[in-house]
């Protein structure tokens, strides 16, 4: 059994759209580059939270049985590996990433080292390979002592994580799982609330706490933050998974179902394609945003035409490459 939420791939297209963007912001318009840094980062953050959150409400749901699991595994092998693959080699031949060598094409196909944007593939995962067993323990917990004390349990990995690998150690790129493991942590807890939680709420505080997400997320921008506080621009942001993860986590719990003005902005078809696409249009922007700085760095022009071809590129890959190997999937999948 599975669940299709309303805004699901509204949320990817947002969190689409703020990578590239800012990216795009960060490395041409150089001049505001310092008031950026870090931002790219939280829409990878809301990635990994929407990540954990849909694939353990799946298992939630739809239990966790030998063919569920299997299914799972081959699932996201085949949804995550092709596509990286044909990327890796890609920037193999036509560079911006640095995969220089065929030493680096083997570490990237290996999930080792962080290679500019990519380092957030293996992160994602080798966490999968983790999921199943975390989603087990909560669902379970849940099911046979309640929702409290399941919630509790998940409060407590999240203590252990942070006690084991705290945010504040994590180093500036890093492909290695445990440093983000509380960003999906805080994703599997939201899901097995979510059922108790559905429904309970009208659509004005729905939209509220959307916008209050929202405009949080917008104040947190260094060139906002560090004006009305002491901070270190260059750093402060790129830190703080934990603090973004649950604010991320109550924004999907409110607005997942797309209800209320913000939701209903979420589960637009702009905001939906952009999400479906998410993918292919992460895995390439980086290509057309260091070719175009190289060319036109600190114009405005620039950085649109940047983000319009990444978009528009990774549309096309998605359209001829992943869908393709995604109905594949499906195929497997029915079986």
């Amino acid at each position: 059994m599975s669940e299709r939420f309303a805004a699901a791939d509204g949320i990817r297209g947002l969190a689409c759209l703020l990578v590239v963007s800012t990216h795009a912001i960060v490395i041409i318009a150089t001049h505001l580059s310092s008031g950026l840094i870090g931002v790219p980062k939280v829409g990878v953050w809301l990635f990994f939270v929407l990540s954990a959150f849909l694939l353990t409400y799946k298992f939630s749901i739809g239990g966790f049985s030998m063919p569920i699991i299997s299914k799972y595994f081959l699932g996201r092998a085949l949804r995550i590996l092709p596509i990286y693959f044909i990327f890796v080699v890609f920037y193999w031949l036509f560079g911006t990433a640095n995969i220089d060598s065929v030493h680096d094409v083997v570490r990237s196909f290996l999930m080792e080292g962080a290679y500019a944007h990519l380092w957030t593939i293996p992160v994602e995962f080798k966490y999968y390979a983790l999921l199943p067993a975390l989603a087990w323990i909560l669902v379970a917990c849940k099911e046979r002592f309640g929702l409290v004390l399941g919630v509790l349990l998940g409060l407590a990995l999240l203590v252990v994580e942070q006690e084991l690998w705290p945010y504040w150690l994590t180093p500036k790129v890093t492909s290695d799982t445990r440093w983000y493991l509380s960003c999906f942590t805080v994703g599997s807890i939201s899901a097995i609330a979510f059922d108790f939680l559905r429904g309970k709420f009208k659509s004005i505080y729905r939209d509220a706490v959307g916008l209050f997400v929202l405009v949080g997320v917008a104040c947190s921008a260094p060139a906002i933050w560090c004006a009305s506080t002491v901070c270190d621009e260059n750093g402060y942001l790129i830190n703080k998974f934990v603090y973004f993860s649950i604010a991320f986590s109550v924004f999907i719990l409110a607005l997942i179902d797309g209800e209320g003005v913000v939701g209903g902005f979420l589960k637009g078809s702009f905001l939906s394609l952009i999400g479906r696409c998410s993918f292919s249009i992460y895995l390439i922007h980086w290509f057309f945003v260091m070719r175009v700085s190289l060319y036109f760095e600190g114009s405005y022009l620039a950085v649109f035409i940047s983000i319009f071809c990444s978009l528009l590129a990774g549309y096309l890959v998605y359209r001829y490459v992943e869908l393709p190997i995604e109905n594949f999937r499906h195929r497997l999948a029915s079986r």
